[in-house]
């Protein structure tokens, strides 16, 4: 027996050490999934909510170790897990984004394993003290390794996850009838030009989501036919009734400005662009509730007309969600000239007469009203803003 060498203690882990680490790994994978689900508020929420239990949770068991740490973990762990079971099951009628069941997939799949994991170490730490103050023959850097063998792709996954109503990435495609056309305008110095999307996206996003989920649709861009999925009909439906809905109390201009827009440019055949700069800040998007900006018409009785409503990525670096696939496409900007917040010019040749050049995020117009180029259109000709001067 004095022969026996004891093991080093850096070869070892305690279990609650163990347990941290899963929970580690399962908070990453749910921080990363927030951004897929940035268009349901109370979805974000959740997940949110989760990254922030297991990762807090988890560091702290990395350090410490405790009865009261670990029933602590068991439940939280325990009841993120049964989350999960229900999302995948039956659905969670009381979390907007989480309401249909999904199937199990590569990025939640490894994120609830991992969840089991600290539960089940946890609850053994609770039950017994020798658990609680033993310790595992596993070297640290080993588990360390192990754990980040599953998050990392599990994390890249989180970024294509697919949602059961079809706002996500992928799904099946639908027959094809003539859904509208893409196509590149013509460069001009105009500060909203841009490739944008017309034609009948517009009846078929605005039929509503029960229509446009079994209506065929297809768009057809420089020649090519694109499918597009029935998903992706019924999320773009969803969102230009979602804006409508959520930018209600923004047609009074002066309670829009009340809430924190202002002016950005000038005005361009009667449009004015306002833009907030809190709810580009604010790390929600395609939130129908707080739209980056908003689109007034200047009418000839001096009023001012809520024609649409803009989202805006927080930076140039990233892309906005294809939520309706090619029926939303975003577009950026590389021709404006900026001072204090606002357009100023428009660069020629790259050079800014005032201000200076730097390309924009990319951004997706809703139009809540009538617009011949389409609802997800980048601009409206001005016969179709005459029509609502007019009107």
């Amino acid at each position: 027996m004095d022969d026996v060498k004891p093991i080093p203690e850096g070869s070892t882990v305690r279990p609650l050490a163990l347990a941290g680490a899963a929970s580690l790994g399962a908070g990453a994978i749910h921080a990363a999934a927030i951004g897929v689900h940035s268009e349901h508020r109370q979805a974000v929420y959740a997940f949110t909510a989760t990254a922030v239990f297991q990762l807090g949770w988890g560091a702290i068991a990395l350090v410490r170790s405790s009865r009261w740490l670990a029933l602590v973990g068991a439940v939280g762990n325990a009841v993120i897990f049964g989350g999960w079971v229900l999302a995948k099951t039956t659905g969670i009628g009381f979390v907007e984004g989480l309401t249909e069941a999904e199937a199990v997939q590569t990025a939640d799949g490894l994120a609830a394993g991992l969840a089991v994991v600290a539960a089940l170490v946890a609850v053994s730490a609770v039950v017994s003290p020798r658990v609680r103050s033993g310790r595992l023959a596993l070297n640290g850097a080993v588990v360390a390794l192990a754990v980040a063998a599953f998050t990392v792709p599990a994390m890249v996954a989180a970024g294509s996850h697919t949602h059961s109503e079809g706002h996500a990435h992928g799904g099946s495609t639908a027959s094809a009838d003539e859904a509208g056309h893409a196509h590149d305008t013509e460069e001009t110095d105009d500060p909203e030009s841009s490739p944008h999307a017309h034609g009948d996206e517009q009846m078929a996003a605005e039929a509503g989501a029960d229509v446009a989920s079994t209506a065929p649709g297809v768009l057809h861009e420089h020649g090519a036919a694109v499918p597009v999925t029935a998903a992706q009909l019924d999320a773009a439906a969803r969102l230009v009734a979602d804006t409508k809905a959520g930018v209600v109390p923004f047609e009074d201009l002066e309670a829009a400005e009340a809430a924190g827009y202002y002016q950005v440019a000038p005005p361009r055949n009667g449009l004015v662009h306002y833009m907030n700069t809190a709810y580009n800040a604010d790390g929600l998007i395609l939130d129908p509730e707080r739209p980056e900006s908003l689109i007034y018409l200047d009418l000839t009785d001096g009023t001012w007309m809520l024609v649409g409503a803009m989202y805006r990525m927080p930076a140039p670096d990233q892309p906005g969600p294809r939520v309706g696939g090619p029926l939303t496409a975003w577009h950026a900007h590389d021709n404006l000239c900026r001072a204090e917040g606002r357009v100023v010019a428009v660069a020629v040749d790259g050079v800014c007469p005032k201000g200076e050049p730097g390309n924009t995020p990319e951004m997706l117009h809703v139009w809540l009203v009538e617009n011949p180029d389409g609802v997800f259109s980048d601009d409206m000709e001005p016969t179709g803003l005459l029509d609502l001067v007019q009107g």
